[in-house]
């Protein structure tokens, strides 16, 4: 969806009727959530997975690290070592501002999902920063 909401003014919420909200959440005649983006999840994937939840509540600590060691694309243990090593760097601040792109442009990245304006800055930085290598 990518127009304006009807009747709304920006930071307001429009009312939405229960028999809307009820229409929503039913995807194929299951109930779903809707995330942020619209896009409906089914309730009968929540919680479900092919874990086996109390093999894995019976594994000892050294059970976890001989699978961790025999797993070639398993990521090293984070250490003591190396927390101790670690820094926080905060994001920089961001300057809100207003511009103008052509609708397609901006379709196109809303059609992403939620954070369509972080993308659009990557795609920004990314620019910027080949420019700057040259």
């Amino acid at each position: 969806m990518t127009g304006k909401r009807s009747g709304t003014s920006r930071g307001s919420r429009s009312k939405t009727s229960k028999a809307s909200k009820r229409a929503s959440r039913k995807v194929a005649g299951k109930p779903s959530i809707t995330g942020s983006g619209s896009i409906p999840v089914s309730l009968s994937l929540v919680g479900r997975g092919r874990t086996d939840w109390a093999r894995v509540d019976a594994m000892t600590d050294e059970d976890i690290r001989r699978q961790i060691e025999a797993d070639e694309d398993a990521v090293a243990e984070v250490t003591d070592e190396m927390l101790a090593r670690a820094a926080w760097h905060p994001a920089p601040k961001k300057t809100p501002i207003s511009f103008r792109v052509d609708p397609d442009i901006l379709a196109y990245f809303k059609e992403q999902g939620p954070g369509y304006q972080s993308r659009m800055n990557a795609v920004l930085r990314a620019f910027m920063e080949k420019g700057k290598a040259k």
